[in-house]
């Protein structure tokens, strides 16, 4: 069962999200009225993850991201973000946090971002003891339009990247959080040509939305298109090149590098969640591929 820590100052939305999470009755859930109380509260008892407000007085989601970022850089955040606080949740995506999700999408997104945050965050053994021998690692890989199929490519590149210290334990979760990000935007966006409005009527990661993607990827347009990725990870930086067989997509770079996303929309969460963890995001000419960099922080 695991241990989430709710952290808003409003009584009534700590028991709306606590309702939320224990609906399944898989999480135990405590709850924090301010940051000060939350910082309190992992002095004591540290969670496995921790769900936060934005806009609170005194300490904000912020400041609270930050402080968790430099004493429990291991323990992931989550944000809940309102309509008016965009530019205070990209901050605090580029300070610490794991994920988002916006106060009018609760009901429907809050548990499954909090159960992949999770399973991101536990720590992943398949590849310890051989990624501890290594200091630099290169390599290609071409895979089926499955976002199934690239969870062990994504858990690869984490253990790697900690292995070679390149990130520490809340840098490998946001990595892989930004790499499945490209992926998804790969294959949803580029291989089976998904359209902004087929990407809002996807109910999220259930097992509706898998067996509607199953049947698309088995269509004949689509069934022998690939994604390909490039993987490089050294003592200094991870870089990341993903590649579709799609036709190019249909946004352009100045639209992707100026123009801020909306965090209210799942069309763009691939894109605030890749420019928020990533030191580098370049999508280049031709439309089918995009470059992701993470350099090692300084100490």
């Amino acid at each position: 069962m695991a241990d989430v820590l709710v952290v808003d100052d409003s009584p009534i939305d700590r028991m709306l999200i606590d309702g939320l999470l224990k609906k399944e009755q898989r999480m135990k859930v405590r709850q924090a009225a301010s940051g000060a109380d939350a910082l309190a509260a992992l002095d004591e008892n540290e969670p496995e993850l921790i769900v936060t407000d934005l806009q609170m007085p005194e300490m904000d989601g912020l400041e609270l991201v930050t402080a968790i970022r430099i004493h429990f850089p291991h323990i992931p955040v989550v944000l809940i973000t309102a309509h008016g606080s965009e530019e205070l949740a990209v901050r605090a995506l580029e300070q610490g946090a794991a994920s988002y999700v916006p106060k009018s999408q609760l009901a429907r997104n809050l548990l499954p971002a909090v159960d992949h945050v999770l399973e991101m965050a536990r720590e992943k053994r398949g590849y310890e003891a051989l990624a501890q021998a290594m200091d630099y690692a290169e390599f290609r890989f071409r895979v089926e339009s499955d976002l199934a199929a690239t969870d062990r490519l994504v858990e690869l590149v984490q253990q790697l990247s900690a292995s070679i210290e390149v990130c520490d334990c809340g840098g490998q979760v946001r990595l892989g959080m930004a790499l499945e990000e490209a992926l998804r935007m790969a294959i949803l966006r580029g291989n089976l040509e998904l359209s902004t409005e087929s990407l809002l009527a996807l109910n999220g990661y259930g097992r509706e939305t898998d067996e509607w993607l199953a049947r698309r990827r088995a269509e004949p347009t689509f069934r022998d298109r690939r994604v390909r990725a490039h993987v490089k990870v050294t003592p200094d930086e991870v870089y990341l090149a993903i590649v579709h067989e799609g036709p190019p997509w249909n946004f352009d770079e100045r639209t992707m590098i100026e123009v801020c996303p909306s965090l209210e929309s799942p069309a763009d969460r691939s894109l605030v969640l890749m420019r928020a963890f990533m030191d580098e995001v370049t999508f280049c000419p031709g439309g089918r591929s995009v470059i992701l960099i993470k350099r090692k922080a300084a100490n």
